[in-house]
């Protein structure tokens, strides 16, 4: 690697950590409410022309394709521990490092090479298919589905300390997705415009398989939100922090539904239903168990231990299938005219 390139590579890690100091300093703005003033404008004004000055950093290995393999490969040993994460992954759980590299991986896949290698779709798509940028889209439209959640979310949250984790999980998706971003400096932060069917569109005849993609999504959608929600039962929401991955997570599930035909979402809701009836079973049991062991030892504190009901999940789920037809419709808003998912 020559010492030039080794200065860029530096150049493009200090970018983004840079960038990303210019996001903190607008979740201040948001968290005193001061979005409307002068201040505020001109830091916006300051991340886009940063922002502008970052791109053009990537020319370099553009224009010098030999000296790409040094990047993708530094790039490639700072994220080979987060090769199974996605965007909202590093919103639930954030470390500044992570959100750094994989900041400049996007970029990269955006710009020069596509790092990224996703076997979920394999059975789906074969060699002479040309749908692999679908799997960039369906990413896009999930982070642009989570940041119009999370708006709505932080307009209803009154505690300082959970406001402020939504707003850092919003800020940081927008840091992380380049479209995400474009979309917030164009409109100076404001609202993001929901035009779900539209950031669908993907020029192809194979529908069958653009369908059963959107499916699949919508699982892995659903099962990470799950998985993530499983870790903890009713007492953990005390928590900001813990509340505030249960809200991102809520907004996963509303999400996967989104994606789902009409046939796939049917079977979605069996599935959810046995979940919902295998919860209140093991709540259930918990309940009985506690109350044996509260009347053996009068109460003592150690029977908390065994609280582990998980009642809120059942809410998250019987509140994602009762509004999705309110959640489509919000999902087209902004759309000409509505289309049917």
């Amino acid at each position: 690697m020559s010492d030039k390139t080794k200065i860029q590579i530096e150049n493009i890690y200090s970018s983004a950590k840079q960038i990303l100091s210019i996001y903190n300093l607008l979740k201040k703005f948001e968290l005193m409410n001061t979005e409307k003033t002068s201040e505020y404008k001109m830091t916006v004004d300051f991340l886009n022309l940063v922002s502008i000055a970052e791109k053009s950093l990537y020319d370099y290995f553009i224009k010098n394709p030999s000296e790409v393999i040094h990047l993708v490969k530094h790039i490639i040993e700072d994220t080979i521990h987060l090769q199974d994460c996605n965007n909202i992954d590093l919103i639930i759980k954030p470390d500044v490092e992570d959100l750094i590299s994989m900041r400049v991986k996007n970029q990269i896949n955006n710009r020069i090479v596509n790092v990224d290698y996703n076997s979920c779709f394999e059975s789906i798509i074969n060699r002479k298919d040309n749908l692999n940028g679908f799997i960039k889209i369906l990413n896009d439209s999930t982070d642009i589905r989570m940041i119009s959640f999370l708006e709505k979310q932080i307009s209803k949250v009154e505690d300082k300390d959970m406001k402020n984790h939504l707003i850092s999980a919003k800020l940081c998706l927008s840091y992380l997705n380049e479209k995400v971003e474009e979309i917030n400096l164009k409109n100076n932060f404001g609202r993001v415009p929901n035009k779900f069917n539209q950031d669908l569109e993907f020029n192809t005849t194979e529908k069958d398989k653009i369908k059963d993609m959107k499916n699949l999504h919508g699982e892995l959608l659903l099962v990470q939100g799950l998985g993530e929600l499983e870790e903890y039962d009713d007492k953990d929401l005390i928590s900001p922090e813990i509340h505030g991955r249960c809200i991102i997570c809520e907004g996963l599930i509303q999400s996967s539904l989104l994606y789902f035909s009409r046939q796939q979402a049917k079977m979605m809701k069996i599935f959810l239903d046995n979940k919902i009836e295998k919860l209140n079973e093991s709540s259930k049991e918990h309940d009985e168990e506690k109350r044996l062991i509260d009347e053996i030892i009068n109460f003592n504190s150690n029977s908390e231990d065994f609280d582990e009901e998980k009642y809120f999940i059942e809410e998250i789920i019987e509140e994602a299938f009762s509004s999705i037809d309110n959640i489509k419709k919000d999902a087209n808003s902004d759309l000409p005219k509505e289309k049917s998912l």
